[in-house]
């Protein structure tokens, strides 16, 4: 069960491809959020054999469910600590869409209902409904995800109570990131309860996606992507930093790229910056052999510790990591465990400032002959981080329910 669709969640692509392969049915149900998405949907459903349903939730959909939504969603919010009903309504609408439309879903068999992207809700409510288990997957720690109300207080004080009450509940949970994991016992120590089985799935990929190459180029190569190239990634922060060593350093960009920011921000250090378009995730792949230095440059608001990223691993690290590339991270929580402790050879941690990033960068250029002679070691290294040991977990898990 989906908050959006299965093209924008790859986590759940390869939860899906892991259980097909290991001979069972899926049957998704989701919100469609684009029409974009929903043509990469059906293409996604047809080559995996997946059976795809759609609630309604756009107005376009369904102007009832969009307005009930709505109001459902503002009584949710005012009645905020009566149930784990109310609570999920006040949580997000696509929950008010799956409260709405459950009926729809009828029960075809199932052994467990899983949810994804904030879906707990619905997961245990349709599980309980069928008298199946249900399992969750913790991408983020949603307590602290995408803090926009007023209250700000009020609004943690909520959600952790609406975890608390229905985590234990599940009969395993995976998280994207150790600290997620840790953060999250953390919680439900606190309200003195746990979770039945708790495990870690990384945001990595197979290793067979990757291949080595050596880099000889005279200027050290460094690279950085995302889906959108914009303002508040840290590229404001690395740019000053690489300019202080333009001639010994070059810049790869890949992603689609916000014209107001090449224009305000990225035009001026095109004498080292290239920047190429987004690419699938196999291409992109294989292009990050090319490279010498992988930037994991996410930035945090210091001023607040209630900041999801700081727990977070992103799928970018792991990329960087199977391809053999040395990473520079900034030093948030989880990515400073991510090197300092597991993978001290595979790169190095430096602060979220341009003062901090000079320093690190001059560090690169220096051993730049140590650090590319190297890559085969790091390349052969990483396949333990690979997907094909990661979602060995998730078999173990399912074969343990179903």
């Amino acid at each position: 069960m989906l908050s959006g669709n299965i093209s924008t969640t790859p986590r759940a692509k390869k939860f899906i491809e892991t259980a097909i392969r290991q001979g069972w049915e899926i049957d998704l149900y989701m919100l469609n959020r684009g029409d974009k998405w929903f043509a990469n949907d059906k293409l996604y459903l047809s080559i995996n054999n997946v059976t795809g349903h759609y609630l309604p939730f756009s107005r376009k959909e369904s102007l009832y469910t969009w307005l009930i939504g709505a109001l459902m969603k503002e009584i949710g919010e005012f009645f905020t600590f009566s149930s784990s009903l109310l609570q999920a309504m006040a949580t997000s609408k696509a929950n008010v869409s799956y409260i709405l439309n459950s009926s729809k879903i009828t029960n075809r068999g199932y052994s467990l209902v899983m949810g994804f992207s904030q879906m707990i809700y619905p997961a245990q409510a349709l599980a309980q409904k069928f008298d199946v288990p249900f399992a969750f997957d913790m991408e983020d720690y949603h307590p602290w995800e995408n803090m926009y109300h007023r209250n700000r207080q009020r609004e943690i004080t909520r959600r952790n109570r609406f975890y608390c009450s229905l985590l234990p509940k599940a009969a395993f949970v995976t998280f994207a990131s150790p600290l997620i994991k840790h953060k999250t016992d953390e919680l439900l120590k606190q309200s003195s309860t746990n979770i039945v089985c708790g495990k870690v799935v990384n945001n990595t990929f197979n290793s067979s996606d990757f291949e080595i190459k050596a880099v000889s180029d005279e200027k050290v190569q460094f690279v950085w992507f995302s889906q959108t190239v914009s303002y508040g990634r840290g590229l404001e922060q690395i740019l000053p930093a690489l300019a202080h060593f333009s001639a010994k350093v070059h810049l790869t960009i890949i992603g689609n790229m916000d014209q107001s920011f090449f224009d305000r921000v990225l035009q001026p250090y095109s004498s080292f910056v290239t920047v190429k378009g987004v690419m699938t995730e196999q291409n992109l792949h294989g292009e990050l052999s090319n490279y010498d230095v992988g930037l994991s440059i996410e930035q945090t608001c210091r001023n607040n510790m209630l900041d999801n990223r700081i727990l977070c691993l992103t799928n970018k690290i792991f990329a960087y990591l199977l391809a053999g590339c040395y990473i520079l991270a900034t030093d948030t929580p989880a990515q400073s465990e991510f090197i300092n402790r597991d993978h001290r050879n595979h790169g190095k941690v430096c602060g979220q400032y341009s003062e901090d990033m000079i320093l690190a960068v001059g560090s690169i250029i220096d051993n730049i002959d140590a650090i590319r002679k190297e890559k085969p070691l790091r390349f052969a290294a990483a396949k333990s981080s690979a997907w094909e040991n990661e979602e060995k977990k998730i078999i173990d898990l399912l074969h343990k329910i179903l």
